[in-house]
């Protein structure tokens, strides 16, 4: 995963390189623009290998609900009944020491389900929205597959005119 985020910024470097060199273009045609064809080429292998890297990475994930339960210990909730604390009027400082205290006991399970319920932010436990994130993985199948046919088209076009 480190090396798919870092690359992100490659292909974005790759990005602003091109649509640099385009941007200054002053009119009409210029040779500038064959100064694009590399930033955008590897724009795409980048891409691509990413997008091979995922796949690998994403089809061999299988959920272990009892370890990740076991990884849900107090401690991983203490921000959120330090919050609980201070919104029903404790000051921070004293919330914290109470969660210090409380935490040797375990947490509340309706803290954790409190918890889980308010993260609503939008990748959240509480909204993964992955119907979204299924419908552009689609989306980016099928362009992905328009992409090849047309190199492969384009392919087949030089090599028959030999």
């Amino acid at each position: 995963l480190e090396l798919i985020r870092a690359r992100v910024s490659v292909v974005k470097g790759c990005a602003y390189t091109a649509t640099d060199i385009i941007g200054k273009i002053p009119w009409g045609y210029s040779r500038d623009l064959q100064e694009t064809k590399e930033p955008a080429m590897k724009g795409v292998w980048v891409t691509a290998e990413c997008m091979h890297m995922a796949m690998k990475l994403f089809s061999g994930i299988v959920c272990d609900r009892k370890a990740l339960k076991r990884g849900m210990t107090p401690e991983v909730f203490a921000t959120d009944l330090a919050l609980k604390y201070v919104a029903s009027g404790l000051p921070f400082r004293k919330a914290y020491d109470r969660v210090k205290a409380d935490l040797s006991a375990g947490v509340d399970p309706q803290v954790v389900k409190e918890a889980l319920a308010s993260r609503t932010h939008l990748g959240s436990a509480g909204n993964l929205n992955l119907s979204e994130a299924r419908k552009k993985v689609r989306d980016l199948r099928n362009w992905q597959k328009k992409c090849c046919n047309k190199v492969d088209k384009a392919e087949r076009d030089v090599l028959s005119s030999k």
